[in-house]
């Protein structure tokens, strides 16, 4: 059910980026109001990085969370929690970036 949880915020995450990115200008203004307002200008083929980077550790959480699973049940569980909280930062990131 956590793998599944994963694979579905990591799908939630890729939709979005790609559903939002042939609207976008060829490049886009992300804003960082944490940091004073600074505003970084970039290429929206940046953006293909979010969805890359959550692929990666999609598989890398996984595959881990579940050889730690057959050893020590609760680090399996941390590892595909993990994987979940990893891909709802990548979707929050998207969304805080794209609007």
């Amino acid at each position: 059910i956590l793998a599944l949880a994963a694979f579905a915020t990591f799908f939630a995450m890729f939709g979005y980026v790609f559903n939002e990115y042939p609207n976008l200008p060829q490049s886009i203004a992300i804003s960082f109001p944490e940091m004073n307002g600074i505003t970084r200008v970039g290429s929206k083929e940046e953006l293909l990085k979010l969805p890359i980077t959550g692929v990666a550790l999609l598989i890398i959480n996984l595959g881990l969370g579940f050889i730690a699973h057959s050893w020590e049940r609760m680090v399996g569980y941390v590892l595909l929690l993990a994987a979940i909280g990893v891909e709802g930062i990548l979707l929050a990131a998207a969304i805080i970036a794209l609007n």
